[in-house]
């Protein structure tokens, strides 16, 4: 009887313990499940958008690190004309993932009307001179290159 309660103790310390120590993935997870609902109540327009920005701004407070959470949010923030505090939310989401480009063009869309825009997002790289990757050999270019001149010229 001891031994049945002793296992029936650490297997619920166990669960206890996998239950809280929740690992980024988890918590993305449980952050995207909710910002999925409330996403799809928006779309919906069940949710009005002071309502919307209500939810996120919750989803917020409990996942601040959410790049989904805080990319929506910034969103929403921008649709109400609230571009200063858009900022915020969106170089958060941007900072989570900067691949996204629906926050990348909403950051720049809220730089610009902060008139911040002194702040680089994307530093373009050039491109990589390679002779695979002419379409024509160079000397045909040059000679198509002087004959349009001439054309162009005469």
């Amino acid at each position: 009887m001891k031994s049945m309660r002793l296992l029936v103790t650490a297997l619920c310390a166990i669960s206890l313990s996998t239950a809280f120590a929740q690992g980024p993935a988890d918590v993305e997870n449980a952050a995207n499940v909710k910002v999925v609902a409330a996403a799809e109540q928006y779309n919906k327009k069940t949710l009005a958008l002071g309502d919307a920005i209500a939810t996120f701004e919750g989803i917020v407070k409990e996942f601040p690190m959410s790049g989904s959470a805080n990319g929506w949010l910034g969103f929403l923030y921008l649709k109400n004309n609230e571009a200063k505090k858009a900022v915020g939310p969106l170089e958060v989401a941007y900072a989570a993932n900067k691949k996204d480009t629906e926050v990348l063009n909403n950051l720049a869309n809220a730089y610009f009307i902060t008139d911040q825009k002194d702040k680089i997002l994307v530093e373009p790289q050039p491109p990589m001179r390679n002779e695979t990757m002419r379409a024509i050999p160079q000397r045909n270019a040059f000679i198509m290159n002087t004959l349009l001149q001439s054309v162009v010229k005469g």
